[in-house]
């Protein structure tokens, strides 16, 4: 099974510990997450050139076809190093109206066998979705709100937040440099829970494990994000543990670009729920109970300082940015910090027994 996590702490450990300046046209450096191991955090993203035809890339979008494609960065060692990669487009909306939608790179097995990306396979890269500085802002808070996950939760992608520059092999299109960050893959996610993923479309919130699914509809109203949907699997993941004490399947949120918290300007509210804003909460889960509600503020009460720090502390985040994301979490503690029964009012009063 392709290991993403092992390998980036191992090399970028290596790098810190030697002061290796990891470069690729220009200075790199690679660091992993903050909530994996210090002192990487997201003030240091690994760089790389992702080099290829932009023009035929942007054309072939709407395809399933793989392009040629190169990377280049610094290896641990030091040295400079360019490999050849498969890229295609990925997604749907981000697809349609994105300059550059999100790409899939697929790693050569043979040709990365003793190599920095040696335990990459096929994995998803998410970068801006125009040349625009507003438009990285709501990449790198869509990157953020990931990390919000992580620190509830195992059963969550984790992120690598890289900085990528986008360079057009043919000459033709001005380079361009991007803060974006890879998405770890589902079969990674699972074996690290001991479960496999599943792909069973039809299922409703209530027939999955309920913790798992409370604690996703907890964190979906936290990032005020709608654009999901159980039965299609729209915009979730599905995993099944292999203890058989934990039969039904558990939820993982991916893709949140329509989330409050973001609030992209392409983005509007989904016509199933009734809300008029992005900004606006909307609770879309199970039906609690006084004592399974007190239970699920518990985690993210615990967590509040970590969650504001995440975006408190991130440098590449401007300020106006920072600030409406920080006033947008504190807007939710605001609500579950209060008595419990009118926080239960507040977040549940669309909630259909």
């Amino acid at each position: 099974m392709r290991k993403i996590t092992t390998l980036l702490m191992y090399v970028l450990f290596i790098c810190w510990l030697f002061f290796i300046p990891v470069n690729v046209s220009a200075q790199s450096e690679g660091e992993s997450a903050k909530s994996y191991s210090e002192p990487f955090n997201t003030n240091n993203p690994f760089e790389m050139d992702l080099i290829f035809d932009v023009k035929g890339f942007i054309k072939a979008k709407d395809t399933e076809e793989y392009l040629d494609a190169k990377i280049a960065y610094k290896n641990f060692a030091g040295d400079s190093v360019h490999r050849n990669v498969k890229i295609r487009a990925r997604g749907n909306v981000r697809k349609r109206i994105c300059y550059l939608p999100p790409i899939r790179i697929h790693f050569d097995d043979e040709d990365y066998q003793v190599d920095l990306f040696d335990s990459f396979g096929k994995v998803k890269l998410v970068s801006t979705c125009k040349v625009a500085a507003n438009h990285e802002q709501f990449l790198i808070k869509e990157y953020l709100s990931y990390k919000i996950y992580e620190t509830i939760t195992d059963i969550s992608f984790k992120t690598y937040y890289m900085k990528i520059n986008f360079i057009d092999s043919q000459g033709k299109k001005k380079p361009f440099t991007s803060y974006s960050f890879i998405l770890e893959d589902i079969d990674d996610l699972a074996e690290r829970n001991n479960a496999i993923e599943v792909e069973n479309m039809g299922l409703f919130e209530k027939q999955l494990d309920k913790q798992t699914m409370d604690l996703f509809s907890m964190y979906q109203y936290l990032i005020s994000n709608v654009d999901w949907h159980m039965p299609s699997l729209h915009n979730v993941k599905l995993i099944k543990s292999n203890d058989h004490r934990k039969p039904l399947p558990m939820p993982v949120p991916y893709d949140l670009d329509y989330c409050g918290i973001v609030n992209t300007n392409y983005a509007i509210p989904q016509p199933r729920v009734p809300i008029e804003s992005l900004t606006d909460r909307y609770w879309i889960g199970n039906c609690l109970t006084d004592e399974e509600f007190s239970a699920l503020c518990v985690p993210f009460l615990e967590n509040k300082d970590e969650i504001i720090n995440i975006f408190e502390a991130c440098e590449s985040l401007d300020k106006i940015h920072k600030r409406s994301a920080v006033r947008f979490i504190n807007q939710f503690y605001s609500i579950i910090e209060k008595d419990e029964q009118q926080a239960k009012r507040t977040i549940l009063k669309d909630c259909n027994q």
